[in-house]
């Protein structure tokens, strides 16, 4: 059956970077349709059977376009064992075209089957496949494959160092060592602790040379034109005068006091963490207060509303999601969201597919969706276009994976996203080591015209 669906031309190219590499790496930005763009190499390359490693959350994306785009069957392998039986009976008495599965059973794959014509592994870098030490990793290199497709939007995520490990599985031969790559590419440091790597590598231009062999990357800015842009923006609180206390207790000497119950940290990693709870909510340690992010909701949620906007709310915290579930669920009836969704690591493939479906497919302006960052891959939420953040992780690449759960093809409005910042606090911090390593990604894997020009004249140095 042919399918009609329209291709766009950057998409036409990958197809064909794919196809006569056979072995490449597809790390495109996030929203620009890498899933399409695979599952269209592969059939035309006709490299059947296709098994596809995936997270948890991505396994009924990858079903749905299976289905959508080359209208042929897949197996999902996953699940409880019997499940798990059955979909290999199925797979193998059928000869159905893929088999789709989530990287825990990588090894149990293995032991399955070992020669498959074509693997793809997608979010390399929520995987482990970005770091040579990891279980996944290992296992991974068992598998034999003549086509393989890595997938993933943020290939670099601390230092060029990052990117041997699917360099090796791309090419063994050509990238066997992985300390002839770091002093080859990157810039090392002998601290009391061991060697560091520097964000950025020796040589720019060396390294993105190199790189462009194997990674096929293009940015919403170089592609595609006519997607909305997205904009960041700050939310200044003060934080609530018993959540100011406690946070000043807690930071100066690991122990706060409230209503007679003590929160406690044993170190400064764990007052960290209890910190960060704390400006999410105090709810979240126990307190019995809801702290600025909640109290500000109401009117957040209203001047949406009145712009005939649809919202995304992140956080970093499950229980969170819960809390600021419940305080939409009570709002006054005139702001209060007709549809309120929820998306947490601990749900199903199918049940967050699911969700994020009945989401955009309720037929009223006033709907929230609320998500862990770290639930937030692989699933489309563009009818919504304000992205607000209560809470967020140290990773960039997290938080931006969950904005451009929004600002992916197929968004008509600009995509605002709101980080709730509470004066005074470590959320000063945690944007200033944000920005650092983004700005070290920037300088590998973003278009050279496209960089801030203070980083221009690292393509201008003769070596």
């Amino acid at each position: 059956m042919e399918n009609q669906l329209e291709l766009r031309p950057y998409q036409l190219e990958g197809i064909k970077v794919l196809t006569s590499s056979g072995r490449h790496l597809l790390a495109d930005t996030m929203g620009l349709g890498k899933t399409v763009t695979v599952l269209k190499s592969i059939d035309e390359l006709d490299a059947y059977p296709a098994l596809i490693v995936a997270t948890k959350n991505a396994l009924g994306v990858w079903e749905s376009e299976i289905n959508k785009w080359l209208g042929k069957q897949a197996v999902v392998y996953s699940g409880p064992p019997h499940q798990r039986v059955e979909a290999w009976e199925d797979f193998v008495t059928h000869h159905i075209p893929f088999v789709i599965t989530n990287y825990a059973f990588v090894e149990e794959i293995t032991r399955r089957k070992l020669q498959w014509p074509t693997i793809v592994a997608d979010e390399i870098h929520l995987a482990g496949l970005l770091n040579r030490k990891t279980v996944t990793f290992e296992r991974f290199k068992q598998l034999k494959s003549r086509y393989l497709f890595l997938v993933t939007g943020s290939p670099i995520r601390r230092n060029p160092a990052d990117l041997w490990a699917p360099l090796h599985l791309l090419n063994p031969k050509q990238f066997d060592s992985y300390w002839q790559y770091v002093n080859k590419y990157c810039v090392t440091i002998k601290t009391p602790f061991g060697i560091e790597i520097e964000s950025r590598p020796k040589d720019v231009k060396e390294f993105r040379r190199m790189a462009h062999q194997y990674m096929l990357r293009r940015t919403k800015e170089q592609v595609a034109a006519d997607l909305p842009p997205k904009i960041r923006s700050a939310i200044p609180l003060e934080m609530t005068a018993k959540q100011r206390k406690l946070y000043t207790q807690l930071a100066e000497e690991l122990i706060a006091e409230s209503d007679g119950e003590f929160i406690i940290a044993s170190n400064q990693l764990s007052a960290i963490t209890k910190l960060r709870q704390l400006l999410v909510s105090p709810l979240l340690l126990n307190v019995n207060d809801r702290g600025a992010a909640l109290e500000a909701l109401p009117e957040l949620v209203e001047s949406e509303f009145s712009e005939g906007n649809s919202i995304a709310i992140f956080t970093p915290y499950r229980a969170a999601v819960n809390l600021i579930a419940d305080e939409l669920s009570k709002l006054p009836k005139d702001i209060r969201p007709d549809f309120i969704g929820k998306i947490l690591g601990t749900l199903s493939y199918s049940e967050i597919a699911d969700v994020a479906r009945r989401f955009q497919a309720a037929k009223t302006y006033k709907k929230v969706m609320v998500c862990t960052i770290k639930s937030s891959t692989s699933f489309t939420i563009h009818d919504a276009s304000a992205a607000y953040f209560v809470g967020y992780e140290w990773d960039f690449n997290q938080n931006e994976q969950a904005e451009d759960r929004l600002h992916r093809i197929g968004q008509k409005k600009t995509v605002r996203c709101y980080y709730i910042m509470h004066k005074d606090s470590l959320d000063d911090r945690v944007m200033e080591v944000i920005s650092t390593k983004k700005a070290g990604a920037n300088i590998m894997l973003k278009p050279e015209h496209l960089l801030p020009e203070r980083y221009q004249k690292l393509f201008k140095i003769d070596r």
